[in-house]
């Protein structure tokens, strides 16, 4: 059996993967890059170490369950994420280290290797989850880089035209700058979510920032700060997050 393999280096994850010629996922491993506690984040060359180290342990993983659950006969071809965005100005340190590692396997296996962006990764996973008829649909990506409303094509490949965006923060940004203010790990979305979900009060009404089809979470983000350096409940302040997100995606859409 043939397999495909998929390699994406983002800002906090290492990722490869392992998929059948039918489009069955074999391996899907993922490790989270370690940052250090009260940090926002990590800068590209610590991220790219960290991605150094572990492409090689994920790629014997990899290849260890394929040998054991299929019956393996041969790679047939890499695919890796290059850049964020398909903007041509879109670019990232941290994905050198995939697109070089692909490069060496598949240069040493003599098999064709294929080039994506991280955002078009995650279109077609939800495009694929969704089951989705259209070939002509919108989708919506938050990410801690990216607030983006796009059109898409996919009758041939991914073809993708943004049509909202932000003009400072990300929505992941601005997720991840309120938990770590409130003493959360980073990346911060999972805790400060479930503080949310918890929040027994939901009074504050953070400004939801929208003109056109462009947005800003730089003016809440100041708010909220405030706020939390004036003790506010840790619950409130997180659903207030969230309540902004919402408001602010919702406004975009409708535009």
């Amino acid at each position: 059996m043939n397999v495909w393999l998929g390699i994406d280096t983002s800002c906090y994850t290492t990722s490869v993967c392992a998929v059948t010629d039918d489009e069955r996922i074999i391996y899907d491993g993922r490790r989270i890059l370690s940052v250090p506690d009260s940090q926002i984040g990590l800068r590209q060359s610590e991220a790219v170490f960290q991605h150094i180290n572990n492409l090689p342990v994920l790629f014997a993983e990899a290849m260890k369950i394929v040998r054991e659950s299929t019956g393996f006969t041969d790679i047939k071809g890499i695919c890796v994420s290059e850049k964020p965005v398909g903007s041509d100005r879109s670019y990232m340190p941290v994905f050198v280290s995939g697109v070089n590692y692909a490069r060496v396997i598949a240069s040493a296996l003599d098999r064709p290797l294929y080039f994506c962006t991280h955002q078009q990764g995650h279109i077609m996973a939800a495009l694929k989850d969704s089951g989705l008829g259209s070939s002509r649909f919108l989708a919506l990506h938050l990410s801690g880089g990216t607030t983006d409303i796009l059109l898409c094509n996919s009758t041939e490949g991914l073809e993708t035209r943004t049509l909202a965006h932000t003009s400072d923060l990300a929505a992941g940004q601005f997720v991840d700058r309120a938990g770590v203010r409130m003493g959360l790990p980073f990346p911060a979305g999972k805790a400060l979510e479930a503080l949310a979900l918890a929040a027994v009060k939901k009074d504050i009404r953070l400004s939801a920032s929208v003109k056109g089809l462009s947005c800003s979470f730089s003016g809440p983000d100041t708010r909220l700060s405030e706020l939390i350096d004036h003790k506010t409940d840790k619950n409130e302040a997180a659903y207030a997050v969230y309540d902004c997100i919402n408001r602010v995606i919702a406004k975009l859409l409708i535009n």
